[in-house]
């Protein structure tokens, strides 16, 4: 099994300020700017993607949209792990793409996105405890292992392959948050 190390240039010592499981989802969703529904960038899902998505983190979005699209099989049911606010889902979702999403939990702003969306769909996983309540073709995990220590990324791929279908695929994205230069 090979080690993971996290380092981090802080100007204190103790543990790491960003790392997820010390704080919860709430600390991370203020990382990634909030997950509240304004009432503006919900109004429409133009409006949502053109805000969330198009442009987002310097293409960050729209650089795993196309890395997505040359690997998922629209046929397939594909679980996203870490979904936040579903801005990658929701555009596969609206290209005939079988995606489920997940996190720790639903994001204030889900239920407005829902009303655009209505077919998305999503559930609680806490995949450091559990693998998911049923099995997978593929699941994609952008953007959340840079949050996990050793001992949690062995929990990590553990409950990844008990929650993927025999032969499933695993798409994992480990450069770290959104302001990371990686």
């Amino acid at each position: 099994m090979r080690k993971w190390y996290k380092y981090q240039l802080v100007p204190r010592r103790g543990n790491n300020p960003n790392q997820l499981s010390d704080s919860g989802f709430a600390k991370y969703a203020a990382q990634m700017g909030g997950y509240d529904a304004d009432i503006e960038s919900y109004s429409s899902k133009d409006a949502f993607l053109k805000r969330w998505f198009f442009g987002y983190h310097d293409r960050r979005l729209e650089y795993y949209d196309e890395f997505l699209r040359k690997y998922l099989d629209r046929r397939e049911e594909t679980l996203f792990i870490g979904s936040g606010r579903c801005a990658n889902e929701v555009r596969l979702l609206e290209d005939g793409y079988r995606v489920v999403c997940s996190d720790l939990q639903k994001p204030d702003s889900f239920v407005s996105l829902q009303r655009l969306f209505p077919s998305l769909s999503f559930f609680n996983l806490d995949i450091l405890a559990t693998p998911a309540p049923k099995l997978f073709d593929t699941i994609v995990v952008l953007g959340v292992i840079y949050n996990f220590d050793g001992d949690e990324i062995e929990r990590f791929f553990k409950f990844v392959a008990a929650s993927l279908k025999p032969n499933g695929h695993l798409i994992l994205d480990s450069a770290g948050s959104a302001d990371n230069i990686l």
